[in-house]
């Protein structure tokens, strides 16, 4: 199980999902950015045990809404 914070930016453009830092275990971090509406870019970056804020990227991309969902 990962806990984790969420913040959220001030012009809620943009969410950060980060996971508390456990001795010896991997840190995550999930992060949202809003680009336009409808659309947002996906960063998960993870930071290992002995290094907690030393991220790297393991997934990128751009999520678009589809049309006809909510």
């Amino acid at each position: 199980m990962i806990h984790y914070t969420v913040s959220v930016g001030d012009d809620d453009t943009r969410a950060v999902f980060l996971g508390d830092a456990e001795a010896g275990h991997q840190r995550f971090r999930l992060t949202y950015t809003q680009i336009a509406p409808g659309r947002v870019t996906l960063n998960f970056e993870m930071a290992p045990p002995d290094q907690p804020d030393q991220f790297r990227r393991l997934i990128e991309g751009k999520l678009h809404r589809s049309e006809g969902t909510n």
